[in-house]
């Protein structure tokens, strides 16, 4: 006689609030903002020296991912907003192409007009200007920053990954540097090289008695 077997149950986000320290809280609701570790340990107070250590440090607490879990939930719930509309709505502005938009040449350009755009291509457009002046003016069309949707997108899924170089012994941290993932991974973005850990220093030795 076969048996049959229950489906797995879906994880449950507690309802009851996560009891966490003032800061490590603010941690919570600053990380929920823009999914950022490191940026969100910064705004929490903690040092930009070592942001990328603590941040990384605190999302590993169970007791953390579990408050992030609820606010994301709540946050959801609140604008009747699920992921997958998140990510398709980031994937329509990653991938929107200005061909579908306008049409141009070597000699003049000229823009679709807007009754004619699909649904999906007008959400593309952040603004449209026109100028006008006694030599003829201008005519403009600009779209969502496809770099920024790429981006979000690849935090989304998991892509990328932000760590911080703290290996500039004493001195200004440079700029962050970027290595491609690989290359299915070009067009979605750039990843930031891992860095290491401070050297530890020790202090100098006390001179010999005979001044070696």
């Amino acid at each position: 006689m076969e048996t049959q077997q229950n489906p797995p149950k879906k994880e449950q986000i507690p309802e009851e609030i996560v009891q966490l320290s003032p800061k490590r809280e603010r941690f919570c609701q600053e990380y929920i903002i823009d999914l950022n570790e490191t940026q969100a340990a910064i705004r929490s107070g903690y040092s930009e020296k070592t942001a990328g250590q603590q941040g990384a440090r605190l999302f590993k607490d169970v007791n953390i991912k579990a408050r992030i879990d609820q606010l994301l939930a709540e946050r959801a719930k609140r604008c009747e907003v699920r992921q997958d509309d998140v990510i398709a709505e980031l994937k329509r502005l990653g991938f929107s192409d200005m061909r579908n938009l306008a049409e141009w040449n070597s000699v003049q350009v000229k823009l679709k007009d807007s009754s004619e755009l699909s649904d999906s291509d007008a959400a593309c457009v952040e603004s449209v200007s026109q100028t006008v002046s006694k030599d003829g003016g201008s005519l403009s069309i600009k779209l969502h920053s496809k770099t920024k949707s790429l981006e979000l997108l690849a935090r989304h899924l998991g892509i990328l990954h932000d760590k911080v170089d703290l290996t500039s012994k004493g001195k200004p941290l440079a700029p962050p540097i970027f290595q491609v993932v690989d290359d299915k991974t070009k067009a979605l973005g750039e990843q930031l090289v891992a860095g290491g850990g401070r050297e530890s220093q020790t202090p100098d030795a006390a001179p010999s008695p005979d001044g070696k």
